[in-house]
């Protein structure tokens, strides 16, 4: 009577779950309320007459709605996080790319410049310094895949 009848068999269920495994078993259960929908916390039992028959259930709810949201709150927060340190990543990765084709590019005129008797325009010492501290692994990364 105190709640529509799919929420009603829902709980019912649990109910009779309990009564059939006879042990205490907790549940997460969802009501709609006056104040909107409700997550509850069930722990229930078997209720025993003096002969140790079940005549019935018992059971203590606790409101956990609050820290339900807060969960599903996080699981946005960090999907979103994750998603943004996906592109993030996809962009170091470009970039990593295009400036390791740049510097390609200078040292091909450096060498250009060299053959037709002129001082390399491009100073690439920076870059032979990485490439030196490189490990063996590194080495054909040079396609933006770092």
């Amino acid at each position: 009577a105190l709640f529509p009848t799919e929420q009603a068999a829902l709980l019912a269920a649990n109910d009779r779950r309990v009564i059939a495994e006879n042990r205490i078993n907790t549940f997460e259960e969802s009501i709609h309320t006056a104040d909107g929908e409700r997550t509850y916390l069930a722990t229930k039992g078997p209720l025993r007459d003096a002969d140790g028959t079940v005549i019935g259930v018992f059971g203590i709810s606790r409101d956990i709605t609050g820290r339900v949201d807060d969960v599903r709150s996080l699981r946005i927060q960090a999907d979103s996080l994750r998603e943004r340190n996906e592109e993030l990543d996809r962009f170091n990765r470009a970039a990593v790319g295009r400036e390791l084709a740049l510097i390609d590019l200078k040292r091909q005129i450096n060498e250009l410049s060299q053959q037709l008797g002129r001082p390399a325009p491009y100073s690439l010492a920076f870059a032979e310094v990485a490439a030196a501290r490189r490990s063996p692994n590194d080495v054909g990364r040079a396609d933006g895949d770092v």
